[in-house]
């Protein structure tokens, strides 16, 4: 089953979920995008899924249970999450690709709200460390990627071009590791921005196309 390329606001809400909602809801998301369905779309024999969704196998089939096993993540544990190895037929990544790219952008937002909040009642050498040049910078080099991403991501939902996603998930993981940073050690705390980044890069490695 193919993304439905019609479906604009179907792409936008990986993203709007990934930045303000549950991460279940944005899993959730992921599938409505691909398929219309809520769901956790399998691929590349993986999954990353929240409880009381199913998996969602090739032309958004549930897996069966019996076809899915748990891998230990404490990150995902965290985030009430959960990895699974997936027994049988998984969506083929182009099917998937956008809308994980919405979701990570969505993430990418989320990262950088975490970074604001923490950051924004704290100073550092006599100043508010907000005002500090390589914060600002720091701030809207993230932004700019996370604009440039999400309006990409909808024109190739629109187009079905898909020439340069690849890069355009490559780019926006690298956003995402200097976002991370924002917040300094905090960030790798529980509720901090690592392990939002760290969903990030395994939803790359899952769900991005292949090279």
């Amino acid at each position: 089953m193919a993304l439905d390329l019609s479906a604009s606001a179907k792409i936008i809400q990986p993203a709007q979920s990934g930045r303000a909602g549950s991460l279940a809801a944005a899993l959730a998301a992921l599938g409505q995008a691909a398929y219309g369905l809520d769901g956790c779309p399998a691929c590349q024999g993986a999954a990353i899924c929240a409880p009381g969704l199913p998996v969602l196998g090739a032309d958004a089939r549930p897996v069966a249970p019996a076809a899915l096993t748990a891998v230990a993540d404490p990150v995902l544990d965290a985030l009430h999450l959960q990895l699974v190895q997936v027994d049988g037929t998984c969506a083929a990544a182009e099917d998937v690709a956008v809308p994980a790219l919405m979701l990570r952008a969505g993430l990418l937002g989320r990262i950088l709200d975490l970074a604001h909040a923490h950051l924004k009642g704290r100073a550092s050498m006599g100043r508010k460390t907000l005002s500090h040049q390589l914060v600002k910078v720091g701030f809207a080099d993230a932004y700019g990627t996370l604009r440039l991403i999400s309006e990409t991501a909808q024109l190739r939902a629109e187009s079905g071009d898909m020439a340069g996603l690849a890069e355009d998930h490559a780019r926006l993981t690298a956003a995402t590791i200097e976002a991370e940073k924002l917040m300094g050690g905090h960030g790798y705390l529980i509720g901090g921005t690592h392990p939002i980044g760290y969903l990030s890069m395994l939803l790359h490695v899952i769900y991005g196309p292949r090279q």
